[in-house]
């Protein structure tokens, strides 16, 4: 991406050594984050930031509202946006929840910071070959 060019990215992460990781994995990237600790704040900070987000990164295990019923809220006013779950809950029976709650990708920790980017750059310009294809990084 060119540096003079930048993708505001929401993070809901309540953990800050999790954020920290991703913080530090993008900052080469020249993304500008945002960051949520909850699903409330994740909902208020998009509407707030109403059209320049342009991905989130959605914990699943958060204080509050999970990750699931959040991206659910969003998605009601924000269908088109790019949301990648992020998350060590691995559930290998119970993929079809990531589906049904509209992610758009899910990313397993621990993860590397080249699957990270890799992931994020899909969904912020997806092409028809990846597009609606949620690809499981374990």
């Amino acid at each position: 991406m060119p540096k003079d060019q930048h993708h505001k990215i929401l993070i809901v992460e309540d953990d800050d050594t999790n954020f920290l990781y991703l913080s530090i994995a993008l900052e080469t990237e020249n993304f500008e984050l945002i960051r949520a600790f909850n699903g409330n704040e994740a909902i208020k900070l998009i509407k707030t930031h109403q059209g320049s987000v342009r991905l989130i990164l959605m914990d699943i295990k958060l204080p509050g509202i999970d990750g699931f019923e959040t991206t659910r809220a969003i998605r009601k006013d924000f269908p088109k946006i790019p949301i990648i779950a992020q998350t060590a809950y691995y559930m290998p029976n119970n993929l079809s929840a990531f589906e049904d709650a509209k992610f758009n990708d899910v990313i397993f920790k621990p993860f590397s910071i080249d699957d990270i980017i890799k992931t994020i750059y899909k969904n912020i310009c997806p092409t028809e070959k990846t597009k609606g294809n949620i690809s499981l990084f374990l």
